[in-house]
């Protein structure tokens, strides 16, 4: 997964539109409102959060991944933090009222989080694919494969949604 939007630059609010952001170990980011005296912004409130997917293709062929682009836009007045990393964004994939694949499943490996800066009317924008497999929250093995036909794509983040996208599997 990989971020743009803005480059890195220190953790106070408005600096740059996203910013990284050192967080306590336990991986919350600092609750303090932006301008108080250590400069650390208040974590994004999902209000404050607007989540676009753009599928990459309407259809994707047998031997290809769909792929989206993900974009988290702070609508709120001021900057704030957000965890846009793999632990803490889902991209849920379903056919009709099948779930078919969630990327909280499984472990999400060593790059789960990815602490933002986000000021405010800033945005953040990331790929993220599927590789055509089921999953359940179990991680189970031998689940069946997705067959063609239309999907759905949406991803969910700090309690915020995205629209759903749609696309095919040929």
């Amino acid at each position: 997964v990989q971020g743009g939007g803005g480059t890195p630059s220190d953790a106070k609010a408005g600096s740059s539109p996203t910013a990284s952001v050192e967080t306590p170990a336990d991986g919350e980011a600092t609750g303090e409102e932006p301008g108080d005296a250590t400069g650390a912004a208040a974590a994004c409130d999902a209000k404050a959060l607007e989540l676009t997917l753009a599928a990459g293709r309407s259809s994707y062929p047998a031997d290809s991944s769909p792929s989206f682009t993900v974009t988290v836009t702070n609508t709120g007045d001021a900057g704030c933090t957000v965890d846009v990393g793999e632990a803490s964004r889902e991209l849920l994939i379903t056919s009709g009222s099948d779930r078919i694949w969630s990327s909280l499943d499984c472990d999400a490996g060593e790059d789960a989080s990815r602490n933002l800066l986000l000021g405010a009317g800033k945005s953040d924008t990331h790929e993220a694919s599927w590789d055509r497999i089921r999953s359940d929250a179990k991680c189970s093995e031998g689940l069946p494969e997705p067959r063609p036909g239309t999907y759905k794509a949406q991803v969910k983040l700090n309690g915020a949604e995205s629209a759903q996208a749609t696309f095919t599997l040929e």
